[in-house]
């Protein structure tokens, strides 16, 4: 980093994608290769029947199929609106890209652990700007419709439901917003507008009817069934997705006073402009170029010193074929020598293949959690729909590499490992994150009560919304190597249970005591069986006396 920077933690992510609930199943899915590409689910396509019923054939692709393919959701009508303290009147009308980011943002903040003490905080609130189509299927417009599908009070809504008083506004560049709007968020840290920052984005198609008239369509990026396959000889057409992201940063000097988790630090962000260039929406590899040294500069690092870059690549064999040409300008600028050599331990890849282009909304920040998942899990998630590589591109020159397999990624003789993200919008803004990991300082103060049990509170506002959580730490814990010996993660984690959740003063809490995640793992266990398989549990929920007499021969567990 350089002497005169301002380095950015990022200690809270969450994310909601299409067969990934939270970041720990997105992390699992494209570990695993899984593409969410498809038809649109079959409850969403039944609720617009009527108004596809009402267009003309003609105006449609195929009149057989008159919805695009992509990555959506299965449904995105649930939404615990008692929960915002928003009536279930008001919420109808709320456009679901609301309702989804106030949950997405709030798992980050209680991922970040600060749960108990945003409320009323300077806090700032950042996203990008996502194309609105709610108020179209509406059946009448009134006041609650007004703010509830106007896309500024995205924003608003989070900052007004939680009495955040820093900044708060959306940010419009097309493809690359969300990422974007974490670039302005990190300049609100600096500028002293806020304290805290929470960027990201949604995006939703809530009328995914495939039209000749679309832009998508029209500029020939899509086609029904086509697959999304970054740098591939065969890519062609990028693929429509749905997600939604969050993240939450402070000053990194702040985060370490507090003793927050920090997934990552941002060294630089930069944000250009291609300028006059042969189209107005055409990619050039110049302006990309420009972007890529500024921002390594700033960080005052080398491209050879990145271990993985995170590419826009949105699956188009011209656009992926730019964005190659201009990571190879911008290292041949740097005429380094030993990133040549080092070609084969450096990668690149994009999230595209997995999810699709989730686009103005949220396709930037969901690269970026991407990255920081790379380092807290010490490993490169392999690249999905990567079969032959791009003929467009000369991989001999080229200083990465497409992985078809898991790589582990550990720091090399101390040193912080480097990677690289870039989002490019379609209207030409280009912007580039240079990130490197934290390592988190183990201080014997830990070691003192390993041998003592930890106090952990579970709570949330109903019981069948405890049992989910259960479940959801469950898996969350079953991700964590050495669980009896990692005693730094245990401690955080007990931390952001017992301090994090307390703000909202849940009324349903349970209280067990362990003293390692493997111990706490142990009792999530007997919880799950005493409960008669809690995936079934939520459907009928056991009186809270009953579920307590189940469970008070267990030394390990109380209830408050």
């Amino acid at each position: 980093m350089a002497e005169n920077d301002f380095p950015v933690a990022v200690i809270g992510i969450a994310c909601r994608l299409p067969r990934a609930e939270n970041s720990s199943q997105f992390w699992e899915f494209i570990c695993e290769k899984r593409d969410a590409n498809g038809d649109l689910p079959a409850e969403r396509a039944k609720d617009l029947e009527h108004l596809v019923r009402k267009m003309d054939p003609e105006n449609f692709v195929n009149a057989n199929s008159p919805f695009f393919t992509g990555c959506f959701f299965e449904s995105i009508d649930k939404f615990d609106a008692n929960f915002f303290g928003i009536s279930p009147e008001e919420a109808q009308y709320i456009d679901p890209q609301q309702r989804f980011f106030l949950r997405t943002a709030w798992e980050a903040i209680e991922d970040a652990g600060i749960a108990a003490s945003i409320f009323g905080s300077e806090t700032g609130v950042y996203i990008g700007y996502p194309e609105e189509k709610y108020l179209e299927i509406l059946p009448h417009i009134n006041r609650a419709a007004a703010l509830g599908t106007h896309p500024p009070f995205i924003a608003a809504r989070l900052s007004y439901t939680l009495n955040l008083r820093g900044p708060s506004f959306l940010v419009n560049a097309a493809c690359s917003a969300s990422l974007v709007a974490a670039h302005v968020a990190c300049e609100g840290l600096k500028n002293g507008d806020c304290k805290i920052a929470i960027a990201g984005g949604v995006t939703i198609d809530c009328l995914p009817i495939c039209v000749k008239s679309n832009i998508w369509n029209l500029a020939g990026f899509v086609k029904q069934g086509a697959q999304c396959r970054p740098f591939d000889d065969n890519a062609e057409y990028m693929v429509i997705g749905e997600g939604s992201a969050a993240i939450v940063m402070k000053p990194l000097q702040d985060a370490i006073s507090d003793g927050n988790h920090i997934y990552g630090v941002i060294c630089s962000s930069v944000v250009n402009q291609n300028g006059l260039t042969n189209g107005l929406s055409t990619p050039h590899p110049g302006g990309q170029c420009d972007l890529l040294v500024s921002a390594w500069n700033k960080a005052a690092i080398k491209p050879d010193q990145i271990g993985y870059f995170e590419a826009h690549a949105s699956g188009t064999k011209l656009g992926d074929t730019i964005e190659a040409c201009g990571i190879q300008m911008a290292f041949d600028r740097f005429k380094s020598k030993k990133a040549k050599r080092n070609a084969n331990k450096a990668y690149i890849g994009s999230v595209k293949a997995n999810f699709g282009d989730l686009g103005e909304g949220a396709a930037g920040i969901i690269s970026l959690i991407k990255v920081l998942l790379a380092f807290h899990h010490n490993q490169i998630p392999p690249q999905t729909n990567f079969d032959t590589p791009s003929g467009d591109i000369d991989w001999k020159r080229f200083p990465f590499r497409v992985n078809t397999q898991k790589v582990e990624w550990r720091p090399e003789r101390g040193q912080a490992r480097v990677a690289a993200v870039s989002s490019l919008g379609d209207a030409s803004t280009n912007v580039h994150f240079v990130v490197q990991d934290f390592k988190q300082q183990t201080e014997d103060n830990f070691e003192d009560s390993v041998e003592n049990l930890e106090p952990i509170l579970i709570s949330a506002a109903t019981q069948k919304s405890l049992f989910n959580f259960i479940l959801k730490m469950k898996e969350f814990i079953s991700n964590f190597e050495n669980r009896e010996s990692n005693v730094n993660a245990f401690k955080n984690i007990a931390y952001t249970l017992n301090i994090g959740r307390e703000q909202r003063k849940f009324a349903f809490k349970i209280l067990l005591f362990a003293e390692n995640l493997n111990r706490f793992e142990q009792v999530l266990n007997r919880i799950c069986e005493q409960t008669n398989n809690l995936q079934h549990f939520t459907d009928e929920i056991l009186p809270q006396k009953e579920f307590e007499k189940r469970m008070t021969n267990d030394r390990f567990l109380c209830f408050l």
